[in-house]
């Protein structure tokens, strides 16, 4: 039987949730999804997820700073990052890797391109491991 990787998706567009939410389950995730971030960093550190696809605009944290706090605690240092945001350009791929984050995409981006993303920095963390 094979293990389907734990995706936790942090985005508080709930059509951008759903059409995630299914596109990764048909993909062979398994997706746990929160709006928030406060409530990201609670079920990252209680589900272990493999991976974590997180927006930048979030109405409490933004994700930099959730990416920042994940890094900064034990529990959650190792679990990789893949920063969604609707902007793109050079300083939010340099925000994005200076909090901590293992990519930067466009919510612009076609989705089998985000879902390959997602599978190469699992790919790339498990090579790390």
């Amino acid at each position: 039987m094979l293990v389907r990787p734990k995706l936790l998706i942090v985005d508080d567009e709930a059509d951008v949730q759903r059409l995630l939410d299914y596109s990764f389950t048909a993909a062979g995730f398994d997706v746990i999804i929160t709006g928030h971030g406060i409530t990201a960093l609670r079920l990252a550190a209680r589900h272990q997820p493999d991976v974590i696809l997180l927006d930048i605009l979030l109405p409490d944290l933004d994700g930099l700073t959730v990416c920042r706090r994940l890094r900064s605690k034990p529990l959650t240092a190792h679990i990789p990052v893949v920063v969604l945001s609707s902007h793109s350009g050079f300083s939010v791929q340099a925000a994005g890797t200076e909090a901590g984050a293992r990519r930067c995409l466009s919510k612009a981006a076609d989705l089998t391109k985000i879902i390959g993303a997602v599978r190469l920095t699992l790919e790339e963390a498990a090579n790390q491991r």
